[in-house]
């Protein structure tokens, strides 16, 4: 069925007037026409045209696919890696990485938290304290009192914990922009790879 077509440079087609539609003379006949080209197209080539389900193109009279420009193709790859990459770094940033358990409980310590706390430490450890306090930062807080050794080997596993994860977090943004096709970037698996989340029983 003839039906009016928008195309923009590189002749995709951007816009079609469905002829199904109602109003379909109403319009044609009250638009500026001057930008459209009136050709043959099937239903569900216009169903993908408005649906956005499917790129076509006038080619010489003819719809066919459309075929993106390498300059378009550049585009839409690092506008893909710079989405991944955004998950990579907001999967790195959450419970499913930043976690660990003490006595059946979630908790996490940032790098400067972690810092504080072996400094701390070594300062009652310097005034002869034998036991350190750790909260759990719920509502009311939880303490944890802990001798001032396992506190130490529970901050080195966490400080090896957090350099594994921060490698494979690295690993996963390098791999993400080494990759060269849109599918390879949309399929790519960024929660692959990170260790198993560290468990204290006190």
């Amino acid at each position: 069925m003839k039906t009016y077509i928008k195309i923009a440079e590189g002749e995709e087609i951007i816009q079609v007037l469905d002829y199904r539609d109602s109003r379909y003379e109403l319009i044609i006949d009250s638009i500026d026409l001057s930008g459209f080209i009136e050709v043959e197209l099937t239903d569900e080539q216009i169903d993908s045209i408005s649906n956005r389900t499917k790129r076509l193109s006038l080619i010489d009279g003819q719809v066919v696919a459309y075929q993106a420009t390498t300059e378009e193709l550049a585009v839409k790859l690092l506008e893909a890696k710079e989405e991944k990459i955004a998950k990579i770094i907001a999967y790195d940033s959450s419970n499913a990485v930043n976690c660990f358990y003490v006595s059946g409980m979630p908790m996490w310590l940032d790098k400067a938290t972690r810092t504080s706390l072996a400094y701390t430490i070594e300062v009652e450890a310097e005034a002869d304290q034998q036991v350190t306090r750790l909260w759990y930062d719920s509502q009311p807080p939880v303490p944890f009192d802990l001798p001032i050794p396992v506190m130490r080997k529970m901050l080195s596993a966490l400080e090896q914990y957090a350099k594994v994860t921060y490698d494979v977090t690295q690993g996963h943004k390098a791999a993400v922009y080494g990759l060269e096709t849109v599918e390879e970037v949309q399929t790519y698996d960024y929660t692959a790879g990170y260790p198993e989340k560290l468990s204290f029983e006190l």
